[in-house]
């Protein structure tokens, strides 16, 4: 998993990242659009990027597909790299 950041949402659901290649500030209580880490390769990764999960109602067991929930919200279609 490497550098990881749990967040806690005000939704009732917990956000995963992982594989960061560092934080970006001290631990706090974040806004959309904050930047809490960087895209890394920390961890079991196979190449630059971050490992991204949605767990419903705080549950570590269960997971659910983000895809859907980012799309709605993901505003720059280029491509990285």
């Amino acid at each position: 998993q490497g550098l990881g950041a749990y967040l806690r949402g005000a939704d009732g659901n917990e956000y995963w990242y992982f594989h960061l290649s560092e934080y970006e500030g001290e631990p706090r209580v974040v806004r959309a659009g904050e930047v809490i880490g960087y895209a890394g390769e920390s961890g079991n990764a196979g190449g630059t990027h971050t490992h991204f999960e949605v767990h419903p109602g705080w549950d570590p067991y269960e997971v659910v597909n983000p895809y859907e929930r980012l799309d709605l919200v993901c505003t720059d279609r280029r491509p990285i790299g």
